[in-house]
């Protein structure tokens, strides 16, 4: 009696299992697709790129097989079984002496809910022969290149350049999508689909808000070949701070009349997320311009600055202002451009003119007056004072090093004969600095004085 009941339970234990494995895969199904007749000629080889597409309930293993071959022809399987939605390609591989015919052809698909048998013929013909002949000889296959992480600051954005790259067969459409995102990240491809080969960018934005963290992410190549799957992670970090940058590489510029001079510039991000910074120049002279390349960019970038300038451009040095303006404002950074005289040329013209004085004997304010009275020869009136007399001299100025010479010479206006004065000096466009020295008879006196106008 103890027998009969123990034998009773273990078979109410197998029924049950059985019951609940028919249950549990009673909502499982499937299909497969692409299932199409074929033709191989004798030595050759085609393929059947079929999909496995889960209908409902929750995928199980699927497997596959082909029979019903006939003798001297092949199929191997790429993939022989695995869990929809997956694609695998059948390729059939014919000897030389094959017989020829048409075979009928069954696709096996076996799960635990038991078999599917999907129907199909293979023509086998003579090598040469083309008659009905519409099978694929070279199955269509591709990938997406160039697939990498990604890294993104709250508020900014990043991109990526791929390619999607026919690799066999004839080119078929393949969209692209991106899943996996979290909350305050977007996505959008610049050409979302397309027959490869062609290239698309990946751009990737994060709100201020987007949380910081990493994230896989997947993107998908769908086609009528099914679907690939290409995963990486995307990286967002904490913004670094509000936008801010400078300028390097500010320095005099130094050229020539009637030639160019230029400034390498080097506009460098300080912190936050880049923002365009666009580059000008103020100050310059009557008869020069400026130019730069580029003139505008995200930081880090490098930029040249070019100053041109004529022969009317008078000798001297001037104070300019490079600007560079971004969404927080304006940037001035200061400089001297510095216009030394052609070698040769005449600098006379460009300090002449009224200014204004300052002695170091007399301690008082004087209005000299400068003219030009030949090639790079100039008369200055009323450079210097002595006791009640108003001096003024013959110079000589020289366009290359800016210098002034004022050669020993008799000063008119004091009626006492030997009375002379001689001197060096420097000068700029508006400036000039001479140190001079007067003689009368055993009387010495040496002094400076500053001219601007």
């Amino acid at each position: 009696m103890k027998k009969t009941l123990l034998l009773f339970l273990l078979l109410s234990v197998a029924i049950g299992a059985c019951k609940k494995n028919s249950s549990d895969g009673a909502d499982f199904k499937y299909e497969v697709d692409n299932i199409q007749d074929l033709t191989i000629h004798a030595g050759d080889t085609v393929y059947m790129n079929v999909a496995v597409k889960l209908l409902e309930g929750t995928p199980d293993d699927v497997n596959l097989l082909v029979k019903g071959l006939p003798p001297d022809i092949t199929a191997t399987l790429s993939s022989g079984g695995s869990v929809p939605d997956f694609n695998t390609i059948i390729t059939f591989v014919a000897n030389k002496q094959v017989l020829t015919g048409i075979f009928p052809l069954k696709l096996v698909a076996a799960s635990l809910m038991g078999k599917q048998t999907y129907n199909f013929k293979l023509t086998v013909l003579n090598a040469g022969d083309t008659t009905g002949d519409t099978s694929n000889h070279d199955p269509f296959t591709y990938t997406v290149n160039n697939i990498e992480n990604v890294s993104v600051h709250q508020g900014g954005s990043a991109s990526k350049n791929l390619e999607v790259k026919l690799l066999t067969g004839n080119s078929e459409n393949v969209g692209l999508s991106l899943s996996g995102l979290p909350a305050g990240l977007t996505s959008n491809f610049t050409v979302s689909s397309g027959l490869p080969t062609y290239s698309t960018t990946l751009n990737i934005n994060a709100g201020a808000t987007a949380a910081v963290g990493t994230y896989p992410v997947t993107l998908k190549a769908t086609s009528s070949a099914g679907t690939q799957n290409y995963n990486f992670n995307v990286t967002v970090s904490a913004t670094t701070g509000s936008f801010d940058y400078t300028v390097n590489g500010i320095n005099d510029v130094t050229v020539q009349q009637g030639n160019s001079g230029t400034l390498p510039l080097d506009v460098k991000l300080l912190s936050g997320t880049a923002e365009n910074v666009s580059l000008s120049l103020s100050g310059l002279p009557a008869g020069a311009s400026s130019s730069f390349s580029p003139a505008s960019g995200l930081p880090d970038f490098a930029s040249t600055l070019t100053i041109n300038t004529t022969n009317s451009v008078a000798a001297g040095t001037y104070p300019v202002t490079l600007k560079s303006t971004s969404s927080t404002g304006v940037k001035s950074f200061s400089f001297n451009l510095i216009v030394t005289g052609a070698v040769g040329g005449d600098c006379a013209d460009g300090v002449a003119g009224n200014y204004t004085s300052q002695d170091s004997c007399t301690a008082s304010a004087g209005a000299p007056v400068i003219t030009k009275t030949g090639t790079n020869q100039i008369k200055i009136a009323g450079l210097a004072g002595f006791q009640t007399y108003t001096v003024d001299v013959n110079a000589t100025v020289n366009c290359n090093n800016h210098t002034v010479t004022i050669p020993s010479q008799a000063i008119a206006a004091i009626p006492i004969p030997g009375a002379t004065i001689s001197g060096t000096g420097t000068f700029t466009n508006n400036t000039m600095t001479i140190h001079y020295t007067i003689s009368v008879l055993t009387y010495t006196q040496t002094c400076k004085v500053d001219l601007s106008r």
